[in-house]
């Protein structure tokens, strides 16, 4: 049973109906639209639109989920995010961006960043390239 299919197994709670009648439904439309269906990332997915560069705003939005969800899956499955980068904060370094690992290798940031995105390579690789 898919989550669609077990979404619209459930019952409406008369909140909810209350809630979408407020919205401007009708009473038969509110009781028979399904509740909103919960989608599910996989690490494909989530690699294929890592390749268009994109921030992980924009990739969110493109998924179908929050911002919350897609970094915390980013950051559960260890994948190095080699999209538009978060803006640097004055007096604030974060070790973990590649930006930072650019800069200590004495490496020009843009070059590197370029070379990881066309040619689909880590921090490490591009540095030793």
């Amino acid at each position: 049973m898919t989550n669609l299919e077990k979404n619209q197994t459930k019952k409406l709670s008369s909140n909810t109906i209350l809630m979408r009648k407020r919205r401007g439904m009708s009473d038969e439309e509110a009781r028979n639209t399904p509740l909103m269906c919960v989608r599910k990332l996989t690490i494909a997915k989530v690699l294929e639109i890592e390749k268009e560069g994109l921030s992980i705003g924009k990739s969110a939005y493109i998924l179908g989920v929050t911002t919350q969800t897609l970094c915390q899956f980013i950051k559960r499955h260890n994948i190095e995010w080699r999209g538009r980068q978060p803006i640097k904060t004055k007096g604030f370094k974060d070790v973990n961006c590649p930006t930072y690992k650019i800069e200590q290798a004495g490496r020009n940031v843009g070059t590197i960043l370029a070379r990881m995105s066309r040619k689909c390579m880590t921090v490490e690789e591009a540095l030793s390239y």
